[in-house]
């Protein structure tokens, strides 16, 4: 595996589980993608129902933060990819299935995530925080 696939695989898998802080509306830890997610609900919401209040705000809000982080999981999978690129294809192959394999574990085993925007508990694993 290239290290420019190792970064693609470990930026989307940090961006679809790695928990990170929501700044702006309470406390809680989601993945940017669920931040991303919301923003692009709301957004839809302001595009086919109707803009009044803060429903767009809500959604630039959302969708900001969520790419923000996207870029600095970008940057983190940068600077992993490029620790492994020293090691042989087949040994960058196998460190970046571990680190997919064992954060997808810890995530669907573990409640990981706060999500202050759902329904049920406030505690949530991985399935449960897309829902």
């Amino acid at each position: 595996m290239s290290p420019r696939a190792a970064r693609w695989i470990l930026w989307i898998s940090f961006v679809l589980m790695l928990p990170v802080p929501i700044l702006l509306f309470g406390p809680g830890l989601v993945p940017a993608a669920r931040l991303i997610m919301l923003g692009g609900i709301a957004l839809a919401v302001a595009l086919f129902e109707s803009s009044r209040g803060a429903v767009v705000m809500l959604a630039g809000i959302l969708l900001a933060e969520g790419l923000l982080y996207a870029g600095l999981l970008w940057f983190a999978a940068y600077v992993a990819s490029r620790g492994l690129g020293r090691l042989s294809a087949k040994n960058v192959a196998r460190i970046t299935l571990a680190v997919v394999a064992a954060s997808l574990l810890v995530t669907l085993v573990f409640e990981v995530y706060r999500g202050p925007f759902r329904a049920q508990s406030y505690h949530a694993n991985l399935l449960q925080i897309y829902e």
